[in-house]
């Protein structure tokens, strides 16, 4: 049985919009090291930047790179401000 509000959240999805899933490409990890390269390089070598989502488990998803980076809270807005200077 569902709750009101999760009946409600489901409603609010689109019956027109779809996903299309796709199988994992092993490209995909050149693609994660070389965007992790570029944000090492204006973040600092130090910076974690990690691979997540269906990429790291390297099974099939949306095709997309869910970069993670973990920061401190005292750092998290010097962080944002350099990834915003350098990717907009």
């Amino acid at each position: 049985m569902l709750t009101k509000d999760q009946k409600e959240w489901l409603n609010h999805l689109s019956d027109s919009n779809f996903i299309k899933i796709t199988p994992f490409d092993p490209k995909i990890i050149e693609i994660f090291k070389s965007e992790r390269d570029t944000l090492k390089s204006f973040l600092g070598s130090s910076q974690e930047v990690l691979l997540r989502g269906s990429s790291y488990l390297e099974i099939q998803g949306k095709g997309e790179l869910d970069i993670y980076i973990p920061v401190s809270p005292k750092d998290f807005n010097p962080t944002m401000e350099k990834l915003i200077n350098h990717l907009g």
